[in-house]
């Protein structure tokens, strides 16, 4: 009983400031139904499923997608008004780090990235999630292509790419024809190498990648893709914490 309550009280408390944010007028129409809508769906998870929800990760939720609009925002300022991508040179210690979850039972994988710039700062954070994914190995390959990929979204000319898989680095490194398994996904990443004015390629470990696996994780696990600018989302920052504490 005590815990039921416990429950009720920590989302009323979610609501009473969410409701205080409308009162404000911090969060647009369409905004405030997405939050009520959060609300409204941890209810019937409590009601119907006995899934209990604390107002803490009602907040989370509220804020991630608020998060992630003005990630969507702030990325349609990178094209000019004919869509055509400005040119500006970025930092040349731009480091993109990425890592992938395998679900080998349902052939799927989910590739993790995570773009700082220069002075560690949080430049981009995104998942992408892959089907008809037959190996660990196609996993980390695929996540190593998606990084290049956001470097030349990100109109980037000279970066790093950072992974704790060490194979992945290896081929990547290489200049030759890869005759394995995910050879095609190499040679796509081969020839996305040229786009850049110089690119590296790092062998990093786990240890030091441990937010690019924490966003594969979890996209895996939610089965959610997202794109958000400077910032990473609240969830991602639990798991880290439980991993490893001293971040």
């Amino acid at each position: 009983m005590l815990d039921v309550l416990d429950v009720h009280w920590k989302r009323r408390i979610a609501i009473i400031y969410f409701v205080d944010a409308l009162q404000q007028k911090k969060f647009g129409d369409s905004h405030c139904y997405h939050g009520l809508w959060i609300i409204w769906t941890s209810r019937n998870k409590f009601v119907y499923e006995n899934r209990q929800t604390t107002g803490r990760d009602i907040s989370y939720k509220i804020s991630d997608f608020f998060a992630e609009l003005r990630g969507i925002e702030e990325k349609k300022l990178i094209f000019a008004d004919d869509d055509a991508p400005q040119t500006e040179e970025s930092s040349t210690r731009t480091s993109i780090y990425f890592d992938a979850a395998f679900d080998q039972q349902n052939a799927r994988s989910a590739s993790g990235l995570l773009v700082r710039g220069e002075g560690g700062e949080i430049l981009v954070s995104k998942s992408v999630i892959h089907s008809n994914i037959g190996t660990p190995f196609a996993a980390e390959a695929h996540a190593g292509l998606q990084a290049l990929e956001l470097g030349r979204s990100m109109v980037l000319t000279d970066l790093q790419i950072k992974g704790d898989s060490k194979t992945i680095i290896k081929k990547c490194q290489s200049s030759e024809q890869d005759r394995s398994i995910i050879g095609a996904i190499i040679r796509d990443i081969q020839e996305l190498k040229t786009s850049f004015n110089s690119i590296w390629f790092c062998y990093i470990p786990r240890t030091a990648n441990i937010f690019a696996h924490s966003i594969a994780i979890e996209a895996l696990k939610k089965e959610e893709e997202h794109y958000l600018v400077g910032a990473i989302q609240n969830t991602i920052c639990l798991v880290t914490e439980r991993m490893n504490p001293r971040y």
